[in-house]
């Protein structure tokens, strides 16, 4: 883009300097702050966004970008929450409880470590993992959750996993006091 140049006025006797036309075009739409406050704009130009800035190119498969672009899925799964990973998060959950019910609050500390680090790590990573898919599924404009909300539904069992670790961690730590005591 080229910068506007100041011209000298052909016909004002006074030397004055005037504005290029583009200039003057933006100056006629300059606005008050109340104006731009009460949303009183001026009108946008074709493409252009409405505060006179270019629009920006969303990449296909993205927000804004049309659902049948080259790259974009068509497929309706893409478009549904991440059904492996709700399926790991389950697993990751029962992992621990079974540690639990198997062993009780006596019982091998080593098997409760496992449990704390499925329940307490493990568990929170796949809620990580989860949410990220989640959030690339919805950025396509087409998602459709479940009749129960997926996110809180993972959140639900990530937090329920980190809680049977943690009673599985107070286990372990329960068992290394006993050799200090004993």
């Amino acid at each position: 883009m080229a910068i506007p140049r100041w011209e000298r006025a052909a016909e004002s006797d006074s030397g004055a300097f005037v504005a290029p036309k583009d200039l003057v075009v933006h100056l006629e739409y300059s606005y008050q702050l109340g104006d731009f406050l009460s949303g009183n704009l001026p009108p946008s130009r074709p493409g252009s966004s409405s505060l006179g800035l270019p629009r920006s190119v969303t990449p296909s498969g993205l927000a804004g970008g049309s659902s049948n672009s080259v790259g974009s899925t068509t497929s309706r799964e893409s478009a549904r929450p991440p059904v492996l990973l709700m399926i790991a998060l389950i697993a990751n959950l029962t992992i621990p409880l079974i540690v639990l019910i198997v062993y009780g609050l006596n019982g091998e500390w080593i098997a409760h470590a496992i449990g704390v680090a499925f329940g307490m790590f493990l568990g929170v990573i796949l809620l990580g993992f989860y949410r990220q898919a989640l959030n690339l599924r919805r950025a396509i404009g087409r998602f459709a959750d479940w009749r129960i909300s997926s996110t809180s539904l993972a959140t639900l069992i990530a937090t329920s996993a980190w809680l049977a670790g943690a009673v599985n961690l107070f286990v372990v730590c329960w068992e290394f006091s006993r050799r200090f005591t004993e």
